[in-house]
C-alpha cells in the first residue's frame, strides 16, 4: 500500500484511447484533491498439495444448508477475516429531492447553497465544486430552513417505520463546523417534519408535522422548549413562514388554505387570526404552493392556477396581481436586485420589476429550461450573486450564469453541465464502466426510466437518456472497444439494448418486449458481447441473442431450476467447459451453474470450483459464504459486489447499511466496516474499476453516494 498522494496510473493498450467516449464533457477540477493509490494484490500461489476433489463445505444461511466448494487457491490457506485495511468517506451525493419536497434550497453566509436528498444535508460550494455533508438523520430529510444569520440550519426527517429509536424529529446545525446543537421534537413530532421556518428576528423555529390535521409547534431553540402548538387543519400542508415586521405573526399555505396565527408566547397561544379574503376579481386557487414576504413586509404567493397574489403589508386582501403567467403552478418565488423571480412546473423563469405597477407591465426577461428537466421547484442565488440555482422536479439543480447589472435575467444563460443529477423514482441499477474504457465512470438507472453516466472524479454527468414508459430494474455495460453498449432489464419483462456513439449520442438499437413473464432482476452481457443473460422474478433465466447486426434480440433457451427469484448471476471469464457459464444465486438461497449453449444445469460444482468469473454478484458460493453472519440480525443482503482488485467484497441490506469485508468472506467470525447513510433498503452497490470508489443507490430515498476507498 503506497501512501503517496499520487492518482492511480491509468491502463494502457488498445483500448486506451477509447476514454474520448465518456471523458470530453468532463470539468476541470477548481483543485486536485489527493487521492490514495491501492495496487492489486498479487494472486496466492497455487498449493504444493492439491486438495482432494469433491469435499463441499455445508454452511447453513437462513436454516438452508448448501454447499460449497473450496477453490484450490483458497485451500489450506488462512482467511483474513479482521476488519478491511481500507474505510469509506462519502466524497459526493448525486441528487437532490425536489419531486416531493418545497422550499429546499438556501444560500448560507459561506457562499455555498445547502439542500438535501435521502438523509444528507449537501453543502455545495458552485465555485471549487465541492460537496460537503451533515450526516446525522437517521431518517428521510423532508424539510429544510436557514436561519437569518445564513449560519444555522433546521432538518427535519421522518420516522423510520423498523427502528423505534429514530422518531420523527429537528436538527438545529452549524453549517461551518457541521456540530450539531440541538435536537427538537422526539417524541413529540409524528410521522415526519415537513416544513420549516425561523423567525427573522427571534430564535424561534415553527415546525409542521404530518399527523392527521398536521400540528404546527412553535419552538426556543436555544432552550431547545416546545413554546406552543396548534393543529393546522388542513389536508395539504406547502410551506408555513413569519412575518419579518411581525415576530408573532406566523402564515401557512396549503390546499384551499392561507392562513395568519398569532402567537401568545407568554399565554402559550397560537391562534388563527385572519384567512385570506378573495373578492370577487380573483379566482381562489386549490392549492397556495409557496410565498415569501419583502422587505417592507407584503406577502407573495404562488398558487395552482399559475397566478401570482401580492397581499399589502402583511394583510390579507390583494393589492396586485400577476394573472396566469405560468401554465400551470407557481412553485417558486424570489426577490432579487427589486426584482420579482417567479418559477414554475412549466420550466419558465419570468422576471418582473417590483412596483405599484407590476401587473401591467409585465415581465422583463425570461428563461426556459429543457423539457427533460422537468419543472423548477425552488430558486437560489449562491452568495456572489453571480449564479442562480434552479432545483428540479427531476431532483436535479441546474445552474444559470446571470451577466446583468440590472434585471437578472437579462443576458442570462443555462450552464450546459447540471449542479447534480438524481433520479426522481426509485433508483434499482448501477453498472461501472469497464476499466480499459473509463473506469471512474459508470451509469445510473431507476423506474423514472432515465439513465444517466457519471463521472466520478469531475461529479459531472456525462449525458443522460430518458425511455418514456421504461421502468429499469437492472442494467449492464458492455465496451468492446467499438461502440459502447447498454442492456436494460424492466419490471414489465422487456430488455432494451442501447448504444452510445463517439459523441456521447445515445439511440435505441433493439429491444424485445415481455420477454419475461414478471420483472426483470438481473440482466448481464457475456464476455462475446453477442449474448444477453436475464434473471427474472420467477426464477428462470433467459439467454437472448443480439441477431441482424444488433438490430434483433433472439431467445435462445431459458435455465429453469431456481424456486426464488434471480438474485444475483455472473459470467465466467474464461472457457471451464469450452464455452462460457453463468452462476446465478436465488432469494431461496440456491446456488446453480449453468452451460448456457445447453441452457442445462451443471452439476459438477467441484469440478467447476476453479472458475474466474468476470464479476462476483451473486450472493452465495465460497468466497462469499460469510458475509451473512455479520450482525445482519436477521437482515437479508440485497446487493453484494467484489471489488475489481478482488481487496473487499460490499454487501447492503433492507435498513440502508453497508457492510465492507475483506476479499474473501470465507469465515465464521468475518469482521466488516458498517456504514449507515441511506433511509431504507439500499437497491445496489458497485465497486469502480478505479479501484478507489463504491456506489451505492437508495432505492426509494433516491440518492446515489459516491464513497471514496481510503487508507487508515
Amino acid at each position: 500500500m503506497s501512501n503517496k498522494d499520487e492518482e492511480a496510473p491509468k491502463k494502457k493498450g488498445m483500448f486506451g484511447s477509447m476514454k474520448k467516449f465518456f471523458g470530453s464533457k468532463s470539468k476541470p477540477k477548481k483543485e486536485e484533491i489527493p487521492i490514495e493509490t491501492i495496487k492489486e494484490p498479487e494472486k496466492p500461489k497455487e498449493p504444493e498439495v492439491p486438495p482432494p476433489d469433491g469435499k463441499p463445505v455445508t454452511v447453513n444461511i437462513r436454516g438452508t444448508d448448501l454447499d460449497v466448494y473450496i477453490p484450490d487457491r483458497y485451500w489450506c490457506r488462512p482467511v483474513n477475516h479482521k476488519y478491511p485495511e481500507h474505510k469509506l468517506s462519502l466524497d459526493w451525493v448525486y441528487g437532490y429531492r425536489g419531486n416531493d419536497c418545497r422550499n429546499n434550497l438556501f444560500p448560507l453566509a459561506s457562499g455555498e447553497a445547502v439542500y438535501f436528498t435521502g438523509t444528507v444535508a449537501v453543502i455545495y460550494d458552485h465555485l471549487q465544486c465541492r460537496q460537503r455533508h451533515y450526516m446525522e438523520h437517521t431518517g428521510e430529510i423532508r424539510s429544510i430552513a436557514v436561519h437569518p444569520d445564513k449560519v444555522t440550519v433546521a432538518t427535519g426527517q421522518n420516522e423510520v417505520q423498523y427502528d423505534s429509536y429514530s422518531q420523527a424529529h429537528i436538527r438545529i446545525w452549524d453549517s461551518r463546523t457541521l456540530q450539531t446543537q440541538k435536537v427538537l421534537g422526539t417524541g413529540a413530532l409524528e410521522k415526519a417534519v415537513i416544513a420549516l421556518a425561523f423567525s427573522g428576528t427571534l430564535d424561534r423555529l415553527a415546525a409542521i408535522d404530518s399527523s392527521e390535521g398536521h400540528m404546527m409547534s412553535v419552538w426556543d431553540i436555544k432552550s431547545g422548549k416546545k413554546l406552543t402548538e396548534a393543529q393546522v387543519g388542513t389536508e395539504v400542508v406547502c410551506q408555513v413562514g413569519f412575518s419579518p415586521r411581525s415576530p408573532d405573526t406566523v402564515v401557512t399555505a396549503g390546499k384551499e388554505h392561507l392562513v395568519w396565527w398569532e402567537l401568545g408566547v407568554e399565554t402559550g397561544t397560537l391562534q388563527e387570526v385572519a384567512r385570506a379574503n378573495y373578492d370577487q376579481r380573483y379566482n381562489k386557487a386549490k392549492y397556495i404552493i409557496c410565498f415569501l414576504h419583502n422587505d417592507r413586509g407584503d406577502l407573495i404567493t404562488g398558487d395552482s392556477n399559475g397566478t401570482v397574489f401580492v397581499w399589502g403589508e402583511g394583510g390579507n386582501c390583494i393589492t396586485q396581481a400577476l394573472k396566469h403567467i405560468h401554465e400551470g403552478p407557481v412553485f417558486s418565488l424570489l426577490m432579487m436586485k427589486n426584482f420579482l423571480l417567479t418559477a414554475g412546473r412549466d420550466g419558465m423563469v419570468y422576471a418582473f420589476p417590483w412596483g405599484k405597477n407590476m401587473e401591467h407591465m409585465g415581465f422583463s426577461a425570461s428563461l426556459q429550461v429543457p423539457r427533460i428537466e422537468g419543472g423548477i421547484r425552488m430558486q437560489c442565488v449562491t452568495g456572489d450573486g453571480s449564479v442562480l440555482l434552479l432545483g428540479t422536479t427531476v431532483n436535479s439543480i441546474l445552474s444559470v450564469s446571470l451577466t446583468s447589472a440590472g434585471c437578472p435575467l437579462l443576458g442570462a444563460s443555462l450552464d450546459k453541465d447540471v449542479v447534480t443529477q438524481g433520479h426522481f423514482d426509485d433508483v434499482k441499477a448501477i453498472c461501472p464502466q469497464p476499466s480499459h474504457a473509463a473506469p471512474g465512470q459508470f451509469l445510473t438507472a431507476g423506474n423514472d426510466g432515465t439513465v444517466c453516466m457519471h463521472d466520478s472524479d469531475s461529479h459531472s454527468l456525462q449525458w443522460k437518456y430518458v425511455i418514456k414508459g421504461a421502468t429499469i430494474q437492472c442494467a449492464d455495460f458492455y465496451h468492446p472497444g467499438s461502440l459502447p453498449r447498454v442492456a436494460l432489464g424492466t419490471k414489465d419483462g422487456s430488455v432494451i439494448v442501447l448504444e452510445v456513439n463517439d459523441m456521447d449520442e445515445v439511440s435505441e438499437m433493439c429491444r424485445a418486449s415481455k420477454t419475461a413473464r414478471g420483472r426483470i432482476t438481473v440482466i448481464k452481457i457475456c464476455p462475446d458481447g453477442e449474448r444477453i443473460a436475464v434473471g427474472c422474478q420467477d426464477g428462470s433465466v433467459q439467454i437472448l441473442q443480439l441477431t441482424d447486426y444488433c438490430s434483433k434480440l433472439e431467445l435462445l433457451g431459458k435455465c429453469k431450476g431456481h424456486k426464488g427469484a434471480i438474485t444475483g448471476l455472473d459470467w465466467s471469464a474464461d472457457l471451464p467447459t469450452g464455452g462460457y457459464i453463468i452462476q446465478t444465486s436465488s432469494s431461496d438461497y440456491q446456488h446453480f451453474l449453468w452451460d448456457v449453449d445447453q441452457c442445462v444445469q451443471l452439476t459438477d460444482m467441484a469440478g467447476l470450483r476453479n472458475t474466474e468469473w468476470l464479476t462476483y454478484n451473486c450472493m452465495l458460493g465460497y468466497v462469499v459464504k460469510d458475509i451473512w453472519n455479520a450482525g445482519l440480525d436477521g437482515r437479508d443482503v440485497r446487493t453484494l459486489d467484489r471489488a475489481p482488485n478482488w481487496r473487499h467484497v460490499g454487501t447492503a441490506d433492507e435498513r440502508g447499511e453497508i457492510h465492507m469485508f475483506t476479499y474473501p468472506c470465507a469465515h465464521k467470525d468475518a469482521q466488516a466496516d458498517t456504514y449507515k447513510c441511506h433511509s431504507s433498503q439500499v437497491s445496489c452497490l458497485r465497486f469502480l474499476h478505479d479501484n478507489i470508489h463504491l456506489v451505492t443507490a437508495g432505492g426509494k430515498d433516491t440518492s446515489i453516494l459516491l464513497w471514496k476507498i481510503t487508507s487508515q
